[in-house]
């Protein structure tokens, strides 16, 4: 949870979602394992990862179910990760899905059908609700690392899900150039960093200027990291434990 008190935790979902991010078919499914580990450990970012990445009918982990059920609302990122969890347990990514084919194929009676189908969930008041406190955050701290947060879980969501959004996206390059002044001020910020290279490698989707290979390169950076002793050792007591399962 980077944007109050930086734990060694954060730091561990930064090394993995930049392996995530930059993930290649060749690299294998561990990573994976390793996120779902550091969402057991009760890192929120883990935790609304480790939800976006399911689908439905995916064996879930009770452990991080138990973790996020007792997660307060009162913060956008646990706010998130309720969130994220709430579409799986009422199918939204098949509605999500079925949406967009209706779209594409011109089906303007099934787009209507399946767009109030979604609205009518308790995951979409909590995606809307979300994405309000969020802002609301930012316009009180003008923290652009929560711009930043905000650009993803706006850009993950159905167009129609959004607030008033056109222009606060045109804050891409007001977000980044903030990133970039907060950077030279304190290069060893491993937060800024991480926004700013998310920042730069999706600039393609928002900006006539994508700075696409300067983000890559800072990711490649940050996935190169070891992980800390509290998660390696969990992940070793995991595998430990898997193993004399099979035996």
């Amino acid at each position: 949870m980077f944007e109050n008190k930086f734990t060694e935790l954060d730091n561990d979902f930064i090394t993995i979602w930049s392996k995530i991010l930059l993930l290649r078919k060749k690299d294998g499914l561990d990573i994976f394992n390793d996120l779902e580990r550091l969402a057991e450990l009760g890192q929120v970012n883990a935790v609304q990862a480790y939800y976006s990445v399911l689908e439905e009918g995916d064996n879930r982990n009770s452990v991080i179910d138990k973790i996020v059920d007792d997660f307060p609302d009162d913060d956008f990122d646990f706010l998130l990760a309720k969130t994220y969890k709430k579409q799986l347990d009422e199918n939204y990514k098949i509605l999500f899905r079925a949406f967009f084919k209706s779209y594409f194929s011109n089906d303007y009676e099934k787009q209507l059908k399946v767009k109030k189908q979604m609205m009518d969930l308790q995951s979409f008041q909590l995606l809307c609700k979300t994405k309000q406190m969020c802002l609301e955050q930012f316009n009180k701290t003008k923290d652009p690392i929560i711009l930043e947060r905000f650009f993803e879980i706006a850009s993950g969501s159905t167009p129609w899900a959004n607030l008033e959004e056109k222009e606060i996206f045109q804050k891409y390059n007001f977000a980044r150039k903030n990133l970039v002044s907060k950077l030279q001020e304190n290069p060893d910020n491993l937060q800024v960093l991480f926004a700013l290279g998310k920042n730069l490698y999706f600039s393609s989707n928002f900006t006539l200027f994508p700075k696409t290979k300067q983000g890559k390169q800072i990711l490649l950076k940050l996935k190169s990291r070891p992980y800390s002793k509290t998660l390696q050792k969990h992940i070793n007591e995991c595998k430990k434990d898997d193993s004399q399962k099979e035996k």
